[in-house]
């Protein structure tokens, strides 16, 4: 039994299927490209799940700089988008969705931007310079946070250790609500509680009205890690220690991953017992909190992305040609 959250963390593995799918039920190939020469899709960089069947994914341009958004819904590849560089934060994601809208970070002449698409159909809604700060190499992507999102609204942060900035976005038309400074100091966390947008900066906690930016007296206090309610035994199964292992997903359904071995378990949250062990493939991506959608963990993988099921972790939809995970003994 998945016991409910009250946050919607970066990965936007929390975004109300129901709602996304009006967007998804369009049947025909939608394409925007952003000049003439139609160029090539290459290899698969990051995935933000929605359903197990459904997901928006960021592709590199084959011999370029840019990138490809694309939206797969029933396991298939609906349509497909040119932007400018995908921000591709060291851990997040730089990816929101909801019914109306796909929004995408991008860096384009080493500033933060942020283009936003219609999910139906991927009609550009618009684009938003988000800092006019001299031009640095990142972007000035967060090492830790770039977007997150409760599919209603996306907060996107942006900045260095010297002055960090928060922009809300609307994913119902891709506008702006609201900016605020947060000040300097590293931003170590960053969550959607109960609509609110909460940060962690430098130590402090933080809380915004997620409709108007007001700073909040009291914070909402950030969940817990995950990693800290697993008993030992299901670190045993994998073969990890708990400082090292890679933990996603929630209380209901988790995925452990030993980085060492690449042996990954799902498991049942509640019982706290593994359903399936696999050896991760090499080259794939080490799985992050915006992989998990309901029912399923997508794998990332340069040349496709699959999305496993949760329970068994055997494929259910395949794009391209990802490599396969290794079905191993529930036991190390």
């Amino acid at each position: 039994m998945t016991e409910p959250s009250r946050a919607r963390r970066a990965s936007g593995r929390v975004i109300a299927v129901a709602v996304l799918a009006i967007g998804l039920s369009v049947g025909a190939l939608g394409i925007w490209w952003m000049q003439r020469a139609r160029p090539r899709a290459g290899a698969y960089v990051d995935v933000l799940a929605v359903a197990t069947d459904a997901a928006v994914a960021i592709r590199g341009e084959d011999g370029g700089k840019r990138s490809f958004v694309e939206l797969i819904a029933d396991g298939r590849l609906q349509w497909q988008a040119l932007v400018p560089r995908y921000a591709d934060p060291p851990r997040g994601t730089g990816l929101a969705a909801s019914g109306n809208a796909v929004t995408v970070r991008v860096v384009r002449d080493g500033r933060p931007e942020l283009f936003a698409l219609a999910t139906r159909d991927a009609e550009k809604l618009g684009g938003l310079h988000l800092s006019d700060r001299p031009p640095a190499a990142g972007g000035y992507t967060l090492p830790r946070v770039a977007t997150v999102s409760d599919g209603a609204r996306s907060f996107e942060l942006f900045g260095d250790d010297r002055a960090v900035d928060a922009v809300a976005i609307g994913l119902g038309d891709g506008h702006v609500l609201w900016r605020v400074g947060l000040g300097p100091g590293p931003v170590e966390d960053a969550a959607v509680v109960d609509g609110d947008l909460v940060v962690r900066q430098a130590g402090r906690v933080r809380g915004f009205n997620g409709a108007t930016g007001d700073e909040r007296l009291t914070a909402p206090a950030l969940p817990a890690p995950l990693v800290d309610a697993i008993e030992p035994r299901v670190f045993a199964a994998v073969g990890a220690e708990r400082a090292s292992a890679v933990v996603v997903g929630d209380r209901g359904r988790f995925y452990v991953l030993d980085p060492v071995s690449h042996r990954l378990a799902s498991v049942d949250g509640a019982a706290q017992t593994v359903t399936a062990i696999v050896r991760w493939p090499d080259g794939a991506r080490v799985p992050a909190a915006q992989h998990v959608a309901p029912g399923a963990l997508w794998l990332v993988a340069p040349g496709g992305i699959a999305a496993l099921d949760a329970v068994t972790l055997a494929p259910l939809h395949v794009v391209g040609a990802p490599p396969r995970p290794t079905k191993l003994e529930t036991s190390p």
